[in-house]
């Protein structure tokens, strides 16, 4: 007769019997088994650190009171643009106002000039960092008024619709801001081929630039880690800026918070001077005070170098391939000494070409000759109408046509990624990452069709089969050139196989990361006429192992202040009707409204200046607070009970509440086929 399986709550012996015997077979690395409901174990997280915006500390952690966790690593990111070499940008040397090529900045900067070039306003913001992201498909946008610009296709505009891709203009519709600081049409935007494509990070708020006397537009992911570290000082913890890209402003740091002068700064320009500096942080923390809160804010991976790199010159092939390695070996060691410290790990990068990882050791690889793809992309993305063209060809054909690539002797890697090419699979076309190109070999194997290398695999009834252990292949001994392509899902149909293909270096920041926010502008603030005041940015929540992943939050940034809290909640309240307009006139008597009565009473609560609320607490008669639009933040701070109250009702529509598998399903699911932040 079996034994009665114990119940679920109770005291399961077996379980405990386990947890014992493994823990005293580790007892020389310390505790690893445990029960989660264990009061030391790993995976609570006993502090979170807010991004100074509720809204998005509520989508990050799902629970009251939350934000980035500590003892996890975080990631965020933003979009950068991407113009040609030859663009025009008006800058500042050594007080001296010229206009210079973007690609000057290099050498600039390098020995050692402070250059500033022209943004919002009329202002001179610094240069930071020069970028050299590769040869990548490149646009001509010409504007009505005669300006121009070339770029890549998700470089960034600001038009009368927001900031867009070059992908997304229209031309004879869009409009985009100049240096006149007008918004002028789009004439046209014709493919000119692949040209080498840059960028430069700059201090400005806002992170944007005038190339050409157009505005170009990065993102403010620096600002949030600023934040961060505000919060970590302000709950008695050390605050660390590793800065590679030597951008801190500190009377910015001061304005939302920073004690600068309790603020850690370091200095380094390698992605190994980063982690050892991080390593050395970790271990005098445990030592001095295992329990202090420290958040580590490294701005940015993005333009750190290698001490390889740095030694060599910046077009050897491959070097880039060690700052993939650098910093996945860094991740595994960093992520273990972390897991049960009170240290947060923050890391802003930017969405650029992906670190090159080329595989010389990597066995899954095929003959660029004689091997077949058949592939699916939009041939003319900028168009109105946007029809995808299908197509079978070799992988030599695509190397010519797509990474202008004749070589097949010297290892090298491409980013695909932004280029909207789809590969086709077993489960229909999926996203082409990466093009690749590896060693020679002196012998291969082919079935007469496909020809790869002994370890190169293909799928087999869900099983994967090297070239060498298939009974269909054989041996030849002669040389092969090999390539191979990374596609989103792990395999490609080629020559009548299901091909297991490679795997990049290329994204252990992103795996190692607990959560990973994506921040995008959506506007510029103004007031009246006058020059932009800040922006409007939405941070999307695209990676979340503390909470619902994809959920995003809007909020206001100020260039005099940083992340607008109050004025957040006070949109999302009146977005959930919880705060109304205290003028607006009872529509129907009290019947039920219309669909256009609700937005137009929405739309007035809008632009309202008079504003009310039910203040309930248990025991008290409720109370109809009024107050003006501009006193909101003043009446959370003279009103503590008030404020509590507030984000109750926030918590409320905003903490997902989690439901068991048999729940009553919904009628109104929708699916959203966009996508957007799936591939990340």
């Amino acid at each position: 007769m079996a034994k009665k399986a114990p119940e679920i709550g109770g005291k399961d012996e077996l379980a405990d019997s386990l947890v014992e015997a493994l823990n005293k077979e580790s007892k020389d690395k310390g505790k690893i088994a445990f029960f989660l409901t264990d009061e030391e174990d790993p995976s609570q997280i006993t502090d979170w650190i807010s991004t100074g915006n509720s809204m998005l500390d509520l989508a990050i952690s799902n629970r009251p009171n939350g934000g980035i966790p500590s003892g996890r690593i975080s990631e965020i990111t933003g979009l950068e643009a991407c113009v040609t070499e030859d663009t025009k940008i008006k800058v500042i040397i050594e007080s001296k106002q010229q206009e210079i090529e973007i690609k000057d900045v290099k050498a600039l900067l390098a020995s050692g000039k402070t250059v500033k070039v022209l943004s919002l306003g009329g202002e001179y913001t610094k240069i930071t960092n020069y970028i050299e992201k590769g040869v990548l498909k490149t646009y001509n946008v010409v504007l009505s008024s005669g300006e121009m610009i070339k770029c890549s296709p998700k470089h960034l505009f600001y038009a009368n619709s927001g900031w867009i891709k070059c992908s997304e203009l229209k031309p004879g519709v869009t409009r985009i801001m100049t240096e006149k600081t007008k918004f002028e049409l789009v004439e046209r935007v014709d493919y000119i081929g692949e040209l080498p494509i840059v960028d430069i990070s700059v201090e400005h708020p806002e992170e944007c630039y005038y190339g050409n006397g157009i505005l170009n537009h990065n993102s403010g992911k620096s600002l949030m880690g600023a934040h961060l570290l505000a919060e970590t000082q302000k709950k008695g913890g050390v605050a660390v800026f590793i800065d590679t890209e030597t951008s801190v402003s500190p009377d910015f740091l001061a304005s939302i918070g920073v004690d600068i002068k309790k603020m850690v700064y370091i200095n380094v320009n390698t992605i190994e001077e980063i982690f050892d500096n991080i390593e050395s942080i970790i271990v005098k923390v445990r030592k001095a005070n295992n329990n202090r809160l420290v958040t580590i804010l490294v701005d940015s991976v993005a333009a750190a170098t290698t001490t390889k790199e740095l030694a060599s010159d910046h077009g050897q092939d491959g070097y880039a391939t060690g700052k993939a390695i650098a910093i996945s070996k860094a991740m595994r060691k960093i992520t273990d000494l972390i897991g049960r410290q009170r240290i947060c790990l923050v890391f802003t990068n930017q969405l650029r070409q992906k670190i090159g990882f080329v595989g010389y050791g990597d066995q899954w690889c095929v003959d660029p000759i004689t091997t077949k793809i058949k592939i699916r992309y939009i041939e003319q993305p900028t168009d109105v109408i946007r029809l995808p063209v299908e197509e079978e060809l070799t992988m030599e054909d695509f190397s010519q046509r797509f990474v202008d690539n004749n070589d097949f002797s010297t290892p090298n890697s491409w980013d695909m990624s932004g280029d909207e090419i789809e590969v086709l699979t077993e489960n229909g076309y999926k996203n082409l990452l990466s093009f690749l190109v590896k060693p020679t070999v002196n012998s291969h194997y082919t079935d007469g069709k496909l020809m790869g290398t002994s370890e190169h695999r293909v799928m087999e009834n869900g099983i994967e089969i090297s070239l060498k252990n298939h009974p269909e292949f054989t041996l030849v001994n002669s040389p092969m050139q090999v390539v191979d392509i990374e596609v989103d899902g792990g395999t490609y149909l080629a020559n009548g196989r299901n091909n297991h293909n490679t795997t990049s270096g290329g994204k252990a920041l992103a795996f190692h990361a607990s959560v990973r926010l994506r921040l995008k502008g959506e506007g510029k603030i103004k007031i009246g006429d006058g020059d932009p005041i800040g922006i409007k940015t939405r941070a999307t929540v695209i990676k979340n192992r503390m909470g619902p992943p994809m959920r995003s939050a809007s909020f206001n940034i100020f260039f005099d202040r940083g992340i607008d809290n109050y004025g957040n909640w006070l949109e999302n309240l009146m977005e959930h009707d919880i705060i109304v307009n205290a003028k607006a006139e009872k529509i129907g008597g009290g019947k039920k409204k219309t669909k256009k009565e609700l937005e137009e009473e929405k739309e007035a609560n809008k632009k309202a200046k008079s504003l009310q609320f039910t203040f309930e607490i248990d025991g008290k008669e409720p109370e109809i607070v009024k107050f003006e639009k501009k006193d909101f933040p003043s009446l959370l701070i003279t009103r503590p009970e008030v404020k509590e109250f507030l984000y109750g009702k926030l918590c409320d529509v905003c903490i997902m509440k989690y439901k068991s598998a048999d729940s009553t399903l919904s009628d109104d699911i929708d699916i959203d086929t966009d996508g957007s932040g799936m591939d990340d």
